[in-house]
């Protein structure tokens, strides 16, 4: 609420006129006020022989509550539900900067990036009050499919990649189908070595099994091949 404007409107009397309203000391005629309830001010005039009168005003307060409820569409598409409380107008503000004063928009997110939907919900008497929520992209992961750990300074790591990403694990296979390394952390990639030691295996191909969940708690899986060259 941007606050309303009270002003007591005084004539007659003797003299000088002193205005006061209950709850503000040396106000004078005009006061501003803001509740966030609905609320009476009681204002009392007096005049130099000592005359008074007295008036109210209440300033009627309607509560806005903001609340909404989002929908994917696809993988960068949401659909937004508006579901306030005694709310005009709405404004929506979208963390790419984006905004838009349609009741229900739906929005097309292109980052990678967490995302974030801010509802401003506005009453009949101006009153603004707003809720965010966020939301995370669909994870990706980014298998190579070969490496080269000839400590060359390029290439030395079997490196997987991705973002949004809340559980990992990663199996490797030699050809006899033997577990030769297994991680269940991102960073850290693969030198080559057989389970983390100083044997390391030899130049082929190695095949890998990853399973994974995002943060919208979808599954991924792949598999593949993995050519290693020193």
């Amino acid at each position: 609420n941007t606050g309303v404007a009270l002003n007591a409107e005084v004539s007659g009397g003797v003299g000088a006129i002193s205005v006061t309203w209950t709850g503000f000391e040396e106000a004078g005629e005009n006061i501003l006020v803001a509740p966030s309830l609905t609320t009476t001010y009681t204002v009392e005039v007096f005049d130099q022989c000592g005359n008074s009168a007295g008036n109210e005003v209440t300033v009627a307060v309607t509560d806005v509550t903001p609340n909404f409820f989002a929908t994917f569409i696809d993988d960068f598409t949401i659909a937004f539900t508006n579901t306030s409380v005694n709310a005009d107008n709405v404004i929506w503000e979208f963390s790419d900067g984006q905004m838009t004063t349609e009741p229900n928009p739906t929005h097309v997110f292109s980052s990678v990036e967490n995302w974030t939907a801010t509802l401003i919900a506005i009453s009949d008497v101006s009153c603004r009050k707003s809720i965010t929520q966020e939301y995370f992209p669909s994870g990706a992961l980014y298998v190579p499919n070969a490496f080269t750990p000839d400590n060359d300074g390029f290439n030395d790591f079997f490196f997987v990649k991705g973002h949004d990403i809340k559980n990992y694990e990663i199996k490797i296979f030699n050809r006899n189908g033997e577990i030769i390394y297994e991680s269940t952390d991102m960073e850290v990639p693969w030198d080559g070595s057989v389970h983390a030691g100083e044997h390391y295996a030899q130049d082929g191909v190695y095949h890998y099994i990853i399973k994974a969940v995002d943060k919208r708690e979808n599954i991924i899986e792949k598999s593949g091949a993995i050519i290693m060259v020193r």
